[in-house]
């Protein structure tokens, strides 16, 4: 059940896409098919297991990683992300970073998999949409991508942009500011910029919340597995530690209190 509504969440989303009979037939040029498991993911709340596409499986001794360049570094210290505090901090997480991050129909068909919702029905081909996370370049393109939103004519922030620049690590946002009201302006404009790229944000955690609260009218989804050591609504991270809000204090799993 697990397995299957992480597919069909991709294709609600448009993430990916059954191709018809007369695409199947009509396309010429290259295609590759990749393999896809569900991987437990316990560290994390909205997202309790993910489906995994293996780009690094060979074929007869290629891969679609073996053709593709990862590009350049482009993610940021983490400790310089966690260390550069001001009195007031905002944790945020992108939603589904990477599927924001379309694929030219080209590259689709280098992302097609075979899927059937049952044993008795017909196995069907799809492709991926959108940047796979299994891909070698994925984390390089997700973060240009982000970057140059920030650097659309429509938007001249000078300090939203520094965040998205330098105070992302992967698809999770710290920043902090020692005045309350504009970090909490800060965030609403950095969230307006990357909404234009078709970044949406998570709710925010601020240090001076008492607890995590869901805006009024959002509906929430009941998790349909629960893993061993996975986080609650109530748990939060700060670049994969854990956040401690009333303490304002960063923890690591088993180790106990950082800082």
């Amino acid at each position: 059940m697990a397995y299957a509504s992480q597919v069909h969440e991709m294709v609600n989303h448009k993430a990916a896409v059954k191709l018809s009979k007369e695409v199947l037939q009509s396309w010429t040029g290259p295609v590759w098919y990749i393999s896809h498991l569900i991987a437990p993911n316990p560290h994390s709340v909205s997202t309790p297991v993910s489906l995994v596409r293996n780009s690094s499986q060979r074929y007869r001794g290629l891969s679609l990683n073996n053709i593709l360049i990862k590009g350049p570094d482009v993610l940021n210290p983490i400790r310089a992300v966690l260390l550069r505090a001001g009195v007031f901090a905002a944790l945020g997480d992108i939603r589904k970073m990477y599927n924001s991050v379309w694929l030219e129909e080209r590259e689709v068909h280098f992302h097609r998999f075979l899927w059937r919702n049952t044993e008795d029905a017909e196995i069907e081909d799809f492709v991926i949409t959108r940047v796979n996370i299994g891909d070698k370049p994925a984390g390089c393109i997700a973060q240009v991508a982000m970057r140059e939103t920030a650097n659309l004519s429509p938007f001249r922030l000078k300090e939203e942009k520094r965040v998205v620049e330098e105070d992302v690590y992967v698809d999770d946002i710290q920043t902090s500011h020692n005045n309350l009201d504009h970090l909490k302006l800060l965030i609403s404009n950095i969230e307006q910029i990357l909404k234009a790229g078709g970044f949406f944000m998570k709710l925010w955690v601020y240090s001076s919340q008492s607890g995590r609260k869901e805006p009024s009218g959002r509906n929430t989804e009941s998790k349909t597995v629960i893993l061993p050591n996975q986080l609650t609504e109530k748990d939060n991270k700060a670049l994969s530690l854990g956040y401690t809000i009333e303490g304002d204090k960063l923890t690591c799993h088993g180790c106990g209190e950082l800082f």
